[in-house]
């Protein structure tokens, strides 16, 4: 596979995106390297490699919300699995009850993990 400079800043930008640096930053940067490298090897010769040009900028925390719905998603499914098992119709078949209690737990946790995912991938977009 040949390295170019579109895989060299790809790689920076996902680098960059790892620290929380701000999308606005993270473009700056990129230009910055499409301005004074022509390929993946000058901008190694110039820069570093793309993992050890991130870390000379400034880590950020993480948004508070950064998984927001993954946590919301989890404390929803634990609170159906609990009532679910409390109130159940005990006279029901065992797969009917074992269907309503377990299928909506499963659903709200990848709800949470797809919505959250999906948020990191605009955060990261934005950087484009």
């Amino acid at each position: 596979m040949e390295s170019t400079l579109k895989t060299y800043i790809d790689e920076l930008r996902y680098s960059l995106s790892l620290r929380n640096v701000e999308p606005a930053t993270t473009r700056d940067i990129a230009r910055e390297v499409e301005s004074e490298a022509t390929s993946y090897e000058d901008a190694v010769a110039s820069f570093g490699t793309p993992e050890h040009y991130a870390t000379s900028f400034p880590s950020t925390a993480s948004p508070k919300s950064h998984s927001a719905f993954l946590v919301v998603g989890i404390l929803l499914a634990a609170l159906w699995a609990i009532l679910t098992i409390i109130f159940r119709d005990r006279q029901a078949n065992a797969f009917s009850g074992w269907a309503i209690t377990w299928l909506p737990v499963f659903g709200l946790i990848a709800a949470g993990i797809i919505v959250d995912f999906s948020r990191s991938l605009l955060r990261s977009r934005a950087s484009r």
